[in-house]
C-alpha cells in the first residue's frame, strides 16, 4: 500500500489535509462548532476513525486500536521520563 501521504518521521503520525471551497467550508465549520461543539479537527478525526472501523473486521480495527492505544502510552511515557529528565538537570545547575 503505497501513495503520495506519507507518515511524518518523529511520530509515524499523518497530517490530512483537505481545502474546502469557501462557502461549503464555511458552512461546514459553522455547524461543526457551533451545532455539534466540536473542534474541526477532532469530528474529521472521528469521521475517518468511524469509516476505518465500517470497513475492518471487529478482530482488525481492535487491533489497530490497540496499536494506536500502544503508542499513545510510549509517547505519554516519553513525555513523562523527559520532564523528570529536565527537573534533575535543573537541580543539578542550581
Amino acid at each position: 500500500m503505497s501513495g503520495r501521504l506519507k507518515p511524518r518521521k518523529e511520530d509515524n503520525k499523518y497530517i490530512v489535509q483537505v481545502l474546502l471551497p469557501s462557502a461549503r467550508g464555511t458552512y461546514f465549520v459553522k455547524h461543526v462548532e457551533e451545532k455539534l461543539e466540536k473542534q474541526v479537527s477532532a469530528f474529521m478525526r472521528e469521521l475517518i476513525f468511524n469509516y476505518v472501523e465500517s470497513i475492518c473486521t471487529k478482530k482488525e480495527y481492535a487491533e489497530l486500536k490497540r496499536q494506536d492505544d500502544a503508542e499513545w502510552e510510549q509517547a505519554v511515557q516519553n513525555r513523562v521520563i523527559a520532564k523528570q529528565n529536565n527537573s534533575i538537570l535543573k537541580a543539578k545547575e542550581s
